[in-house]
């Protein structure tokens, strides 16, 4: 315990940040929180300096009526793309409002989930914790635990096996 709290101290209570570190010192690696960044050597001698250039093509004339015809047919075609994507994008959603619009009460779902998951899949699975993922965060912050979370997709074909055993 003692361990922990002066890895959390160290790195201000960052728990992700306390994790990785561990995680990495445990694997062999070096930090991926270091600070000490090795700036790039810069080359004074002009001689060593290169600079790479491309030239424009001369395809077209950039200048000129071509020049000015090019660009008003370009404004013309993207205004047009611009309104049609605009008024269908609109229409979709008066057909399809969009769900994340609608607040909902976060414990709710969640228990709403718990109730659908054990209905399909039964009461044997881990507990799951009943609150909002920022509470699941702050109690594992305090009582210095892991958090798993899991995100659940009834599309994946691996599902029903996965939440049945």
């Amino acid at each position: 315990m003692s361990v922990c709290r002066d890895v959390l101290q160290r790195h201000g209570w960052d728990l992700e940040v306390s994790v990785q570190e561990q995680l990495n010192i445990r694997e062999g690696r070096p930090s991926v929180y270091r600070s000490d960044v090795i700036t790039p050597a810069v080359v004074n001698n002009h001689l060593e300096q290169r600079v790479f250039f491309s030239p424009p093509s001369h395809n077209y004339p950039r200048n000129g009526v071509f020049g000015l015809f090019r660009y008003v047919v370009s404004l013309l075609v993207q205004f047009c793309y611009n309104t049609f994507s605009n008024l269908l994008n609109f229409t979709f959603r008066l057909i399809q409002p969009d769900p994340r619009r609608f607040v909902t009460d976060p414990v709710r779902d969640v228990i709403e989930f718990i109730q659908t998951f054990e209905a399909k899949y039964g009461t044997e699975h881990p507990v799951f914790y009943q609150g909002t993922y920022s509470q699941a965060l702050n109690d594992a912050k305090q009582e210095l635990r892991f958090l798993l979370v899991y995100l659940h997709c009834e599309d994946h074909q691996d599902t029903e096996r996965f939440c049945r055993s």
